[in-house]
């Protein structure tokens, strides 16, 4: 199967995005609230509702491997979103282009896609090991992920600005966890609740952030159920897809059980149940066990865009976001791997191996690689 989308992250992962002049902030006085404590309203959101419009810019050039078909747009170009949120299993996001919109829709345990215009919806059924989608770059999800796991002494407060018509506190998060590639986050949120409105990651580059995100607009208040019902029109075909992505794929893999940690990052809990990603903050691995009929592929399609071949697998970077897919060549007697091949999945077949991408540095990677390879 051709896998729809990617994560890095971190929720991988895995986001980016721009600084104060971004959407022309300016200085306003928000009431006063100490960063820790604003830090803990951020990660109390998440059953907060909320609608608005949400413009992000990404610059990171994206593998050109079907598997990442829609990783491009993600995080290598401009979005326009329009989301209503009611909760975390409740939502509908429109991203609107100059020929239409393409809706995604959550209820509960099904999530719809379909595009305007081409009269097909597919549903499909949500998994806890998922890749990413458009709901990860809005700004109170992703801050809520990027701050998860943050300590008191890597935050201070930044001055307030105006978003969207919002008095917002700012909030600088600076991670100290080691192997990082992420610099700095900087975060504006409404300090009443918490709801983050805008925030950017800085890489290398500390005046230019690798992504932004934020709302021009925004209500603060629970939007109507109607909002994110969805009503099929006259003529509409309506299907089911048993697997959305390659993630849910994996999520059927017998005899895979995801670790406790990876290269001393422990195993995240999310809020929404999701699986794989591990560390915290903006420091992140997620971890995808992948057939061989994916793994083998996007190998070759990887290696054709500028991977390399490594004593760990293929490796391959994109900024700050780096990516390692184990599993390369049959096992000698006697080395790990078996029938699946040298870092191979357990029932993934011959050629199969692990996806792993984040942001981090390679020599984290390949540590990560090799824990999941010799058991250490």
């Amino acid at each position: 199967m051709t896998t729809r989308r990617w994560l890095l992250t971190a929720g991988a992962a895995a986001a980016l995005v721009g600084g104060p002049l971004a959407f022309g902030a300016r200085p306003v006085r928000a009431p006063a609230v100490s960063a820790p404590e604003l830090a803990r309203r951020i990660r109390g959101t998440a059953g907060l509702g909320w609608s608005g419009l949400v413009e992000t810019t990404g610059g990171l050039r994206v593998p050109a491997a079907a598997t990442f078909a829609n990783l491009g747009p993600l995080l290598g170009s401009d979005q326009r979103l329009r989301a209503w949120w009611r909760g975390a299993t409740d939502w509908r996001i429109d991203r609107i282009t100059g020929s239409g919109e393409t809706d995604l829709v959550r209820h509960h345990d099904l999530q719809l896609r379909w595009t305007f215009g081409s009269q097909r919806a597919v549903f499909t059924p949500v998994s806890a090991l998922r890749l990413p989608d458009v709901s990860d770059l809005l700004p109170p999800t992703l801050g809520r992920r990027l701050l998860a796991g943050a300590r008191d002494a890597e935050l201070t407060a930044l001055p307030s600005a105006r978003v969207a018509g919002v008095a917002a506190a700012g909030l600088r998060l600076v991670p100290q966890q080691e192997g990082g590639t992420i610099r700095r986050v900087d975060l504006w949120a409404d300090p009443a609740t918490g709801t983050v409105l805008r925030l950017a990651v800085h890489a290398t580059d500390p005046d230019r952030p690798v992504l932004t995100t934020g709302f021009t607009e925004v209500d603060l208040a629970v939007p109507p159920a109607e909002r994110t019902q969805f009503v099929p029109a006259e003529g509409m075909r309506v299907s089911v897809d048993q697997s959305v992505d390659a993630a849910a794929e994996a999520n059927a893999l017998t005899g895979v059980r995801l670790p406790a940690s990876l290269a001393g990052l422990p195993l995240r809990t999310a809020a929404d149940g999701r699986l794989g990603v591990y560390g915290r903050g903006p420091t992140s691995i997620f971890l995808l066990p992948l057939r061989a009929t994916v793994a083998r592929p996007l190998r070759l399609q990887l290696r054709r865009t500028g991977a390399r071949r490594d004593p760990a697998g293929t490796l391959g970077r994109t900024g700050p976001i780096g990516l390692l897919l184990t599993g390369w060549r049959r096992p000698t007697s006697g080395t790990p791997g078996s029938s699946a091949g040298y870092g191979g999945v357990p029932g993934g077949g011959f050629g199969s191996g692990y996806l792993l991408t984040g942001t981090v540095t390679d020599p984290l990677l390949r540590r990560a690689a090799g824990g999941l390879v010799f058991g250490s």
